[in-house]
């Protein structure tokens, strides 16, 4: 109990406030400083793709860099890098390992779907239980994922290969992994106009 009174007397005085906030100051900013100073850039082409690793061309020389599900923010978010893709990664290096702190999409290549905008008309390729598989007018062939809140249309319409489809959907990240899902809200049957 004295040593609690003691302390307390000592802490009262506005010297020694200052020196404790001072301290707490000085641990917070050696902690932050070296993520801060030690960030680096680079800028390629994506050569290769694993799930969460990229391999990237930058001038002439291919760096792998790791991505982190937690920490690595994209730019558009609803993007993940793809072989093709000239993208710029700031990146730290933790243990000898290049981790991607934010990844930006310069420009897109072939194979990349960044700007899937809700509605999208699909052809369907392929229907099962956790969803159907769509082909976009550009070629793309894309899973978009059911539950049971998914709305059909008509009701109790079974989707067979060939037939078009309007699908409302969110872009949601998945829960264990670095892609994201397409999360169906709507299917309809489009009707030939």
């Amino acid at each position: 109990m004295i040593k609690y009174a003691i302390r307390n007397e000592i802490l009262k005085e506005p010297a020694m406030k200052s020196v404790v906030k001072l301290v707490v100051l000085a641990l917070l900013f050696a902690l932050a400083l070296p993520a801060v100073v030690a960030a680096d850039q680079a800028t390629g082409l994506v050569q290769s793709c694993a799930r969460g690793s990229v391999t990237l061309d930058d001038n002439g020389t291919l760096r792998l860099f790791n991505l982190s599900s937690r920490q690595t923010v994209y730019e558009p978010l609803t993007w993940r890098p793809t072989v093709g893709d000239k993208v710029d990664f700031l990146f730290v290096v933790n243990k000898g390992t290049l981790v991607v702190n934010k990844a930006t999409l310069l420009e897109a290549g072939p194979n990349t779907i960044a700007d899937l905008a809700s509605p999208a008309v699909v052809t369907i390729v392929e229907k099962g239980r956790s969803g159907v598989i769509g082909q976009l007018e550009s070629g793309h062939t894309i899973r978009f994922a059911s539950s049971r809140r998914t709305i059909w249309e008509p009701a109790g319409w079974l989707p067979t290969p060939g037939e078009k489809a309007e699908v409302k959907f969110q872009t949601v990240k998945e829960r264990f992994g670095f892609g994201v899902v397409f999360d169906a809200t709507r299917i309809a049957k489009k009707t030939a106009e």
